[in-house]
């Protein structure tokens, strides 16, 4: 750890990454998409390090449901040759739940950390209680497509439900995955900075 990261550590501000600044990107095309004037709560899959759960939790009224399995040695990962996190080491995964903790202890009335795999997680949240989604865990076909199928139910009709790497040439399983949804659903997909892609879902009429 840094000399910068370890004063921050002590006195209580987040760790921070190279590029944080896309961190900030992503979580400001999701709080963007949001309604206002009232509490929202959502759930980002795949938080790692818990740097852009940081700056979602920026915004006052948002409770945040933190996702990950935090499994080392690519367990959780249906793909485990084509993701960096899958060659990381139990120790290294244990480390990265702690720095997530301690971004978004801040704001720790209004978020949920979930030690989960993402599909487990899923069956434990009600049918339409969330007002987004955002996907960024296992970037495989596979594992993108049962996060996708996994947590749409989980979206209430007029929220919002997206994620990272869509159109990112390291993971062309996650744009397969979108695109198949897509076109089942006949949805108008919304594309964002940072390879972040949104749809919304429809309202009952």
């Amino acid at each position: 750890m840094a000399l910068r990261d370890l004063v921050n550590w002590l006195f209580g501000k987040p760790p921070q990454p190279k590029k944080s600044w896309l961190y900030e990107i992503r979580a400001a095309e999701v709080l963007l998409r949001l309604p206002g004037g009232r509490p929202v709560r959502g759930v980002e899959i795949g938080c790692d390090c818990g740097y852009m759960s940081h700056a979602l939790l920026k915004r006052e009224d948002l409770f945040l449901i933190m996702v990950d399995a935090w499994e080392g040695g690519g367990a959780s990962y249906a793909d485990p040759a084509n993701d960096y996190h899958a060659r990381l080491t139990q120790k290294q995964q244990d480390e990265r739940k702690s720095v997530a903790a301690q971004n978004t202890k801040y704001a720790a009335a209004r978020r949920a950390i979930f030690h989960a795999r993402s599909v487990l997680a899923a069956t434990q949240i009600p049918p339409a209680s969330l007002d987004f989604v955002f996907i960024d865990a296992d970037h495989s076909y596979e594992g993108c497509r049962a996060d996708i199928e996994a947590w749409w139910p989980t979206v209430v009709p007029g929220g919002l439900f997206g994620g990272h790497d869509y159109g990112s040439g390291a993971f062309p399983g996650v744009t397969r995955a979108v695109c198949e949804f897509i076109a089942r659903t006949g949805l108008d997909l919304s594309l964002g900075c940072n390879t972040t892609w949104f749809v919304t879902k429809p309202r009952i009429a």
